[in-house]
């Protein structure tokens, strides 16, 4: 026969009633300045109350063949916080005084911390307690953070999922041989700001998980048994001591005094194992560990070993290859030196009846382009710009063919769609376009900016650098700066009455 039942009834119990847990969140909207910047922040506390929705009551059931005494405590939230049970010859008095000291009690609300503020200045704009597990609470929730802020948001992440045993409401209407319980769930809160997501551990008891303690009945022998509470009603250590089996050495026959002693022989020596078992388990826990340090150490020796080979192997080789490209850049400064140098670019008797000459040195036929080099050659040779045309054609192909060798002179066209989209580009310095005039087969042909032989229909666009037109499309780069370059001076002689020629030679394999 069990002393001590549980049930939902309150017809049914005999004693107090006790509470379960439930876990709450409190939640503060707060509004932080620091340094005259205002950001949100969402702080979180577990709560963790008397759940309201159930109460459950304790019947004592007496039996006629022992005196029992029973022992219950409370904590001011109402949980349990200690059960003894003895088998005892109490009289029925002093039972029954300590019945009505239980229902004396009073339930308390667990208190409230005030969360203390640090150096930034903080204003609480809204406040609420809210149940972690329910979705329609949460989603109340969020929609009043997100009327502050549309990237607020909370949800709830349940570690504890499948981990405890359910018994539903209808189950806990009968009367239960020990007590419910409820323990701690582990609860992740995940909270999204404007600064981004952070994650919070929180432990609350779930109202949907429930266990039940049984207490066990006590027969033929004294007994006792008592169960310690944590602050939650949740069992922190429970102890069963068997006081005397003189009564039962009695009246209990031979063959269940063997298969009790065999028991208790079987649970020592359990204990035995399993403290051997434990030791070991530690020791070769121990053993692998240094095992696995060791075997770290001469792995991390061995990386660190390659990686400085490998550093002094990448190092020989950056060497190498910066040696190599400054043979490589020498040798090709040389190259471009030795051909200036060995073409003196002599101005021809055409050339020479004009106040400003200039000279297209075409160095390079590319599949779709020409690349070659602007001279000034008045009285020195002066390097101007970089030069990209068309392909050298045999047969003129409108809009895709370079302009003969040759000598021709340049004067400024006051008219036009490039002269009216360079009077608005180069306001400050256009006088008109430069125009290479008298070309055999070829009008309006142009001095002007541009990258590659995409933006020219026979005309000489100028820049600061070039890339070959050997293995690739030939194209020439800063092309603006240079033509600002060069324009102002050929503009002003023209204008001041000078006659300017460029001459076209064909130092490439077409010459």
């Amino acid at each position: 026969m069990h002393l001590l039942y549980s049930t939902e009834r309150p017809t049914a119990g005999n004693l107090h009633y006790y509470h379960l847990p439930k876990g709450w969140v409190q939640l503060e909207l707060v509004k932080q300045t620091v340094l005259n910047k205002e950001t949100l922040k969402v702080k979180l506390k577990e709560k963790i109350l008397a759940d309201p929705s159930v109460n459950y009551y304790l019947q004592y059931k007496p039996t006629f063949s022992s005196a029992d005494k029973i022992n219950l405590s409370f904590s001011n939230s109402g949980f349990l916080k200690s059960i003894s049970t003895e088998k005892e010859y109490p009289t029925w008095e002093e039972l029954i005084n300590q019945q009505g000291a239980f229902k004396n009690q009073k339930v308390k609300s667990v208190g409230e911390t005030n969360p203390q503020l640090g150096f930034v200045q903080e204003e609480v704009l809204w406040e609420t307690l809210f149940d972690p597990f329910d979705a329609e609470a949460l989603k109340s929730v969020n929609e009043v953070l997100q009327s502050h802020d549309d990237s607020l948001e909370i949800s709830i992440d349940d570690l504890g999922q499948g981990e405890s045993m359910d018994y539903s409401q209808g189950a806990s209407q009968e009367l239960k041989p020990g007590i419910f319980c409820r323990p701690r769930v582990p609860v992740h809160a995940i909270v999204r700001t404007p600064k981004g997501k952070e994650k919070q551990l929180l432990s609350l008891p779930h109202e949907g998980r429930t266990h039940f303690i049984e207490v066990p009945a006590s027969r033929m022998v004294h007994s006792k048994l008592k169960i310690d509470f944590d602050e939650l009603g949740f069992p922190q250590e429970i102890n069963v001591e068997k006081g005397s089996f003189a009564l039962a050495l009695f009246q209990t026959p031979l063959r269940i005094l063997r298969s009790i002693a065999s028991i208790i022989t079987e649970i020592f020596q359990l204990r035995i194992n399993w403290k051997t078992l434990a030791t070991k388990s530690v020791e070769s826990d121990i053993r692998y560990q240094e095992a696995v340090a060791k075997a770290d150490q001469m792995e991390l020796r061995a990386e660190q070993e390659a990686l400085k080979a490998s550093l002094a192997m990448a190092e020989t080789d950056r060497k190498d290859k910066e040696l190599k490209a400054t043979e490589r850049v020498a040798t090709e400064l040389a190259d471009e030196n030795k051909f200036i140098q060995e073409r003196s670019f002599p101005g021809t008797e055409e050339l020479q009846k004009f106040d400003v000459q200039l000279q297209v040195i075409r160095y390079s036929s590319g599949k779709e382009s020409t690349l070659g080099m602007l001279f000034n050659v008045t009285e020195k040779k002066k390097f101007l710009a970089y030069t990209i045309e068309d392909e050298h054609q045999e047969e003129k192909v409108k809009g895709d063919t370079r302009i003969p060798n040759g000598t021709y002179e340049i004067k400024l066209r006051k008219e036009g769609g490039f002269h009216t989209r360079y009077k608005k580009k180069f306001k400050d310095i256009h006088k008109g376009m430069l125009h290479i005039v008298n070309v055999p087969k070829f009008e309006y042909i142009l001095i002007h900016v541009g990258n590659t032989d995409d933006d020219t229909a026979g005309c000489l666009l100028v820049a600061d650098g070039a890339h070959q037109n050997l293995t690739q499309n030939g194209r020439i780069e800063s092309s603006t700066r240079a033509y600002e370059r060069i324009y102002p001076e050929l503009a002003k002689a023209i204008e001041d009455g000078k006659k300017v020629g460029i001459q076209y030679v064909d130092y490439d394999m077409h010459s």
